[in-house]
């Protein structure tokens, strides 16, 4: 390839490239700047080229931490030196560039002395604000569970504290009623409604009275394996064999309410073993992964229909005749206290994972 070739290719791959590239000598002028650069830099090649960077860019204020990135290059000898910094173009415009930035040497010398340095960016700008929005929005709809979770938690109390005395009233007076006449016709059924309506209040008084989670460093492999000797008796009396895998790094601790975690991890395995009512497998997995810890309780029983599946977290909703649906609402409340939450996955007749996941990072101690 003849020189002119070379120098044509050259600069159509510096105007083909979407990030900006500026080069500075050693002695700290601008040269070989492509289309891109002039773009995202609002300057022109002449206003650059030839120009030291410093009397360009130390003139333009709002530009500290991009002339520091180039000094830390510069002083440090870094090589591929990236950052994210802001950037505040000749008109004022504020953008978010992405740099990666490294010091050149000359190979052919044994001292290999600095001969200048290559500077790259990329606009994140767009990205970037929509990152921030998108942190916006998840504060937001955090915010707006956490007051759904205080209005409700509001209205249980108020039905658990209307209803107790009424209810206590006429449990009592129908048990005195029926040991005296035990044969009355109907009483029996009064009796039970009120046992059960004092088992709805219990149910709605316990989800209101969950306290803060009283966080402290736990081995999850330990904590995991406590849960299964407590439930050990249930599972076994079902016919149910468990398969526990445990992936979780030795060195790592999860923050959390032990007590209260063992509860919410709790329900998912009474449900997950009442599921299999012709015994199965229960699996129980967990492990690490961008800094969340996942703790995942499968089961190969019936499943959850597609009908039921987007209430089952939801307060007083159960598949079940007698149960007060509050045991699943209980167990995501406290997983959302830790800062995580649970995601399901089911199929009719072949089962359902529940999958906790908490970030680990954000679940420092509480004393």
């Amino acid at each position: 390839m003849i020189k002119d070739e070379k120098i044509i290719l050259y600069e159509n791959i510096l105007a083909s490239m979407n990030d900006g590239l500026i080069t500075i000598s050693s002695d700290g002028e601008m040269f070989m700047i492509n289309p891109a650069a002039e773009e995202i830099l609002e300057y022109s090649r002449e206003q650059l080229e030839g120009k030291g960077w410093g009397e360009v860019f130390f003139l333009q204020g709002g530009n500290e931490e991009f002339n520091q990135v180039i000094l830390d290059v510069i002083y440090e000898r870094k090589i591929k030196y990236s950052r994210i910094v802001p950037y505040c173009t000749p008109s004022g415009k504020k953008k978010i560039l992405a740099m990666n930035s490294s010091y050149l040497r000359d190979v052919a010398r044994e001292d290999r002395p600095m001969i200048g340095m290559i500077v790259l960016f990329y606009d994140i700008t767009e990205f970037y604000r929509l990152q921030e929005r998108e942190k916006e929005l998840l504060i937001k709809a955090r915010e707006l569970i956490q007051e759904k979770a205080e209005a409700l938690k509001k209205l249980a109390q108020g039905v658990a504290h209307e209803i107790r005395n009424p209810v206590t009233a006429i449990g009592g007076f129908a048990a005195r009623l029926y040991k005296e006449y035990p044969d009355l016709k109907y009483l029996d059924n009064i009796l039970q409604s009120a046992k059960r309506l004092e088992n709805i209040v219990t149910q709605i008084s316990s989800f209101t009275k969950l306290t803060t989670p009283r966080k402290e460093p736990c081995n999850i492999l330990l904590f995991l394996e406590d849960i299964l000797i407590h439930y050990s008796r249930l599972i076994s009396s079902q016919n149910v064999r468990v398969a526990f895998e445990c992936n979780f790094p030795e060195h790592e601790k999860a923050y959390l309410d032990r007590s209260l975690m063992k509860e919410a991890l709790g329900v998912m395995i009474e449900n997950a073993v009442e599921a299999m009512e012709n015994g199965g497998i229960l699996t129980l997995r967990c492990y690490e992964e961008k800094r969340n810890a996942y703790i995942e309780i499968s089961d190969t029983g019936k499943g959850i229909s597609e009908d039921d599946l987007p209430y089952i977290f939801d307060p007083f909703f159960s598949t079940k005749a007698n149960a007060v649906g509050m045991s699943l609402a209980k167990a995501k409340r406290i997983i959302s206290d830790h800062a995580g939450y649970i995601e399901v996955e089911s199929e009719p007749g072949k089962g359902s994972t529940f999958r906790v996941v908490i970030p680990i990072r954000n679940n420092v101690p509480t004393f």
